[in-house]
């Protein structure tokens, strides 16, 4: 499970693995991983190069204000449709790529194979967790670079899509 939000300009994104207690956190390319010890609707402890943090959340409607440390700040929440427009705007409208480095773990789909916006076609596994990639769109698969066992780097290609 992921969330995503806005912090001024840059993309925050917390990805939850939901058979652990660990998850990570990308902040302007960079990847972090915590563990979870403690969280309910307005507080969240975790632990974090060794050390205890407390953030404390209050929700305002899409915003999130976390104050760390006695420092607030404003998270206001990424739509799935907007980070699928961003994407595109980036990486090219019938690209999908990794937004860390990982081990692909498994590819649903070949050339010429139709998919519908939604489906999981590559599973990818990022320090210990694994991210299912989807499709942003209906299309038809052009190219798959990648395949089951491969290591990929931040910003690598792993699918291309004709809509």
């Amino acid at each position: 499970m992921d969330f995503r939000y806005r912090l001024n300009e840059q993309e925050v994104a917390f990805i939850l693995d939901q058979d652990s207690d660990s998850f990570i956190v990308l902040v302007g390319g960079e990847t972090y991983s915590a563990e979870l010890i403690h969280s309910d609707q307005n507080e969240i402890t975790f632990q974090f190069r060794g050390k205890i943090i407390t953030a404390y959340v209050a929700r305002d409607g899409e915003s999130r204000w976390v104050s760390i440390a006695g420092r607030a700040y404003q998270l206001e929440r990424v739509s799935p449709d907007s980070r699928e427009r961003r994407a595109a705007s980036h990486a090219g409208a019938d690209t999908l790529i990794a937004a860390m480095p990982g081990q692909v773990r498994a590819v649903f789909v070949s050339a010429g194979e139709q998919v519908a916006r939604g489906r999981t076609i590559i599973l990818l596994e990022a320090m210990k967790m694994e991210m299912r990639i989807s499709a942003p769109q209906d299309g038809t698969v052009l190219n798959v670079p990648v395949s089951e066992g491969d290591v990929v780097e931040r910003g690598q290609l792993l699918i291309e899509l004709e809509a």
